[in-house]
């Protein structure tokens, strides 16, 4: 079942990104998947706003006995770097993003991954999803 997930996710981003990956997978998977949220932040919120409010999502999350994985937009960003504040032993960061990477999680129906086994799947996937195509000479990784 999917309450016995052992991790659970947290997209993050300034303006609407985090959202629209979200809603956008959920149109190509159509399920509830509640062990996965986005989290946005205004353009002008202040760091320590931005730590505060993903401190108590992290928080909940870890009171119930799970690891949290966090996705976020861009490495070095104001809100990668409140999201790198919290890392610890069951609470790991992964930047850079995109729909490729959401779908993994959506569609992986390994719920006994840890969050490093499950980061790592993410990685491969938002790294392979990145392909130049060209007339010329085809398609290359």
């Amino acid at each position: 079942m999917e309450e016995d997930r052992k991790v659970e996710v947290i997209i993050v981003s300034r303006g609407e990104l985090a959202n629209v990956l979200l809603n956008t997978a959920k149109r190509i998977v159509p399920r509830t998947f509640p062990w996965i949220r986005a989290v946005t932040f205004d353009w002008d919120t202040e760091m320590e706003d931005m730590k505060k409010r993903l401190k108590e999502e992290v928080e909940r999350i870890v009171n119930d006995g799970k690891e949290v994985l966090i996705l976020v937009d861009l490495f070095g960003s104001s809100e990668a770097n409140a999201a790198l504040s919290l890392t610890r032993k069951n609470v790991g960061v992964v930047s850079g993003v995109n729909l490729p990477m959401v779908l993994s999680i959506m569609c992986s129906r390994l719920i006994d991954l840890n969050m490093e086994e499950l980061a790592f799947i993410v990685m491969q996937k938002g790294r392979s999803s990145i392909v130049y195509h060209n007339l010329k000479r085809g398609v290359t990784g």
